[in-house]
């Protein structure tokens, strides 16, 4: 630990921004100043090395929002075995990992539920991991539209096995799916042709957020349905429905605007006009008709 120094921090912090992302060299960061924190607590250093002002702070893209027509253009335009993979991901809000982990036993059509247990992700090394989402809330059951859950029935018709065991999205050979081979195979072409190119498959994670907001979702049952240990990111979710829903207020206001403007109530204000007048003829006709000896017709 002692032969770690601030410039080999900063050469470290640097290749990893540029290799992975500004994002992942973050992670990273904080991580290494937790453990050589610790490491200055238990005297085995003197200093902490790292010293990169705002080295941990992760400034994130702006989310992007993918709307229910998106979702669906982007399902029509991917290879059919993997339509049901993409509206489950935008209305159910699952992680890729959570996906690709998914076995044929943890769909309850009958209930309208899947159950998330598992991730599987590759790592940079090759090594492939299959285990426990990253934290206790990621172990979640989500209800499904039942829209969904009839696209889930049909992809198990279609290219699943009976077993319970086994993977209810894999590639055309039967194998589990890859990042890598899925972005660049399916996703990316896919996007680029729904004139969505830049979306990444996480933001319909954040689609599926922001439209459970919309339904009136509270931050405890988003925590819960999307399985964040925090209120943080169900905040973010609920802020967008806010903001939409604002816009359909200001709209409201362009109405009533229009609706109260001085040329509409002129129109209106002749349109009144004409109705008494009709009034007032009928009224005149209708006197005259009396006064000349014509039989009322009897008022009810």
């Amino acid at each position: 630990m002692a032969d770690i120094t601030p410039e080999l921090v900063r050469e470290w912090y640097r290749a990893l921004r540029q290799e992975r992302s500004a994002s992942v060299a973050a992670k990273s960061y904080t991580r290494l100043r937790q453990i050589l924190a610790q490491a200055v607590d238990d005297e085995r250093i003197a200093r902490n090395p790292c010293r990169i002002d705002g080295g941990g702070v992760e400034r994130s893209p702006e989310q992007r929002f993918a709307t229910v027509g998106d979702l669906y253009e982007i399902a029509n335009l991917v290879p059919i075995r993997y339509r049901a993979l993409i509206l489950l991901a935008g209305f159910g809000g699952l992680r890729q990992g959570e996906l690709f982990a998914l076995r044929h036993g943890d769909l309850d059509l009958e209930r309208r539920t899947v159950r998330v247990e598992r991730k599987r992700l590759r790592l940079q090394s090759g090594r492939v991991i299959e285990g426990a989402p990253k934290s206790a809330a990621g172990r979640r059951v989500v209800s499904l539209p039942e829209a969904i859950t009839a696209e889930l029935e049909d992809h198990l018709d279609r290219f699943c096995g009976p077993s319970e065991d086994g993977y209810v999205f894999t590639s055309p050979e039967g194998l589990p799916l890859e990042r890598s081979n899925f972005r660049y195979r399916v996703w990316v072409p896919a996007t680029e042709a729904a004139g969505l190119a830049g979306l990444r498959f996480h933001d319909l994670r954040h689609a599926a957020g922001t439209l459970a907001a919309r339904t009136g979702a509270t931050a405890k049952e988003l925590m819960a349905r999307l399985g964040h240990s925090s209120s943080r990111a169900a905040m973010i979710y609920q802020h967008a429905a806010e903001e939409r829903d604002r816009l359909i207020a200001d709209r409201l206001d362009v109405m009533i605007a229009e609706e109260r403007s001085p040329h509409m109530a002129a129109l209106r204000q002749a349109a009144l006009g004409e109705t008494r007048s009709q009034a007032n003829l009928a009224r005149t006709l209708h006197d005259q008709g009396a006064s000349s000896g014509q039989k009322r017709a009897p008022r009810l």
